[in-house]
């Protein structure tokens, strides 16, 4: 007498392409999530709190050592975010953002591999011209019909939202 004998219907889904402005959210709260677990190491900037913005971007202009830090730090972001992004992305074919938004990445081929998550994720190396495409990949997928994104095309991926039709 288990729900084994219960003959009921599978739901069934419509795969589409996921539409721009559920992407840009799903990235917003994983930018949020990935800015959360560099504060640490913001927090170790040596700037007074009680400086005005002006005096803050003078002292960090005029101090080679302060530069440096905030170099690392960017450094430090940047692979903290690839290493979230490339590793949820391979192994669960989403974010935390793309789980709460309901959307999944898919490989245009037989599955997905590191190497496409890398590609999907290298806007976020903060060296030209690799952080050009963070600003080229929003207007592709704002412009484009399949809302796919520069990055998406390079590394034949696809993001897609699952609606449930019954």
């Amino acid at each position: 007498m288990g729900n084994t004998d219960l003959n009921l219907p599978k739901k069934r889904y419509m795969k589409t392409d996921a539409h721009w402005a559920k992407r840009m959210l799903a990235f917003l709260i994983d930018i949020a999530i990935i800015s959360f677990l560099t504060i640490p190491f913001q927090s170790t900037l040596p700037i007074q709190e009680d400086l005005s913005f002006t005096e803050i971007i003078n002292t960090m202009w005029t101090s080679p050592e302060l530069q440096g830090k905030i170099f690392m730090i960017e450094i430090f972001s940047a692979i903290i975010a690839m290493l979230y992004f490339i590793i949820l992305e391979y192994k669960l074919g989403q974010s935390i953002g793309k789980t709460i938004m309901g959307l999944k990445v898919e490989s245009e081929g037989k599955g997905l591999t590191l190497w496409q998550m890398f590609l999907r994720n290298i806007f976020l190396i903060p060296l030209i011209p690799f952080n050009l495409l963070a600003i080229i990949d929003p207007l592709s997928m704002i412009i484009r019909k399949d809302h796919k994104r520069v990055s998406d095309i390079f590394s034949k991926t696809k993001v897609v939202e699952y609606i449930p039709l019954n």
